[in-house]
């Protein structure tokens, strides 16, 4: 990787750049500011934007372009890329890049991110990676050898359960069970239980602060402000940890089935290869404290979190130029994005 070559994890909450030289140069939230009405011109991106969510008078948009791991919006997607882009490269050299993609993406979704990023300013898109090769690289695990590795990717729109071996993913499993749905969960809970409106960036913050998968003794509590649907007032709620855990339970249960349906599928030898070297967790979702310890039980398999669970991803699309020629199945060269 030369000066201006990068590797690009476009996530559906963050967004993060590798630059060889330097490693991780960027890791903003996918959100953008737009003008309404006219021109819709571009105000600001990242951290900026995201601290605009629900404060914004109707002449400026707040958007996430990226739902679910693919572009919604092309046009504000290509907004934003060219302001990290701006802030990542040095001096006036081309830029090249190898992008992430979902392991489900169609050919028509990985076509539109490789195009939203030459849009941006990537003169060339070699070719994208995805996410589970990605993120099984960046993890510093060994793919390349006839033997089963298993990566569970909980990010912000979609987790991704991948059996690994040979360079190729052997089997993978992908549902929109993840970070932005344990989100919507605990909206739900305090709008049903108290009569209670909180917002993305509330509900985000409590599952931050007090959320948990497993019961580990500890009671944590929280007060949070929203808008009591009766009255229409401003109002405080107080929340435990022990609320938020049964309020996660569901989708908990639900990733925790996707994961044994998974084992399930793969041949004799490679669930042997996964039992000695375990389950590998990344994505920010997985941060989420107890999966290790819920996973393990219910699996009987040993789970560890990857050492930067949140930087895996764009870590291994920025070192995939490396292992180009070895890389099986999760690449997909430029003659098929152009």
């Amino acid at each position: 990787m030369g000066l201006n070559e990068f590797g690009i994890d476009l996530g559906t909450c963050n967004t993060l750049i590798y630059r060889k030289d330097k490693g991780v140069v960027l890791n903003e939230p996918s959100v953008i500011a737009t003008e309404t009405y006219g021109a819709k011109k571009y105000i600001c991106a990242g951290r900026d934007a995201r601290d605009m969510i629900g404060r914004t008078p109707d002449t400026v948009t707040v958007t996430s372009p990226i739902q679910n791991g693919v572009i919604a919006d092309f046009e504000k997607t290509v907004m934003m890329l060219k302001e990290y882009i701006r802030r990542c490269r040095t001096g006036f050299g081309s830029v090249s890049a190898v992008v992430s993609i979902p392991c489900r993406a169609t050919p028509v979704e990985k076509r539109a991110v490789a195009d939203a990023v030459r849009a941006a300013g990537v003169k060339k898109v070699p070719f994208v990676v995805e996410k589970p090769i990605a993120a099984a690289l960046g993890s510093g695990l060994s793919i390349f050898e006839p033997r089963g590795r298993m990566v569970v990717d909980i990010g912000g729109g979609t987790t991704e359960i991948s059996v690994l071996s040979m360079g190729g993913i052997v089997s993978v499993t992908s549902t929109t069970c993840a970070g932005k749905k344990f989100d919507r969960d605990i909206i739900a809970y305090v709008r049903k239980t108290h009569s209670v409106l909180i917002g993305e960036r509330t509900a985000e913050e409590v599952k931050l602060s007090i959320g948990s998968v497993f019961d580990d003794g500890h009671v944590n509590f929280m007060t949070v402000s929203g808008r009591d649907l009766v009255r229409g007032l401003p109002v405080n709620v107080a929340l435990s940890t022990d609320d938020i855990r049964d309020v996660l339970s569901e989708s908990g249960r639900f990733l925790v089935d996707q994961i044994k349906q998974t084992l399930e599928k793969i041949p004799p030898e490679m669930a042997a290869d996964i039992i000695d070297s375990g389950i590998t967790l990344v994505g920010g979702g997985s941060m989420l404290p107890g999966w290790e310890e819920l996973l393990s039980k219910e699996t009987g398999v040993a789970c560890i979190h990857s050492a930067s669970p949140l930087e895996s991803v764009v870590t291994g699309v920025g070192n995939a130029f490396r292992y180009r020629d070895q890389i099986k199945h999760g690449v997909q060269h430029e003659n098929i994005l152009s």
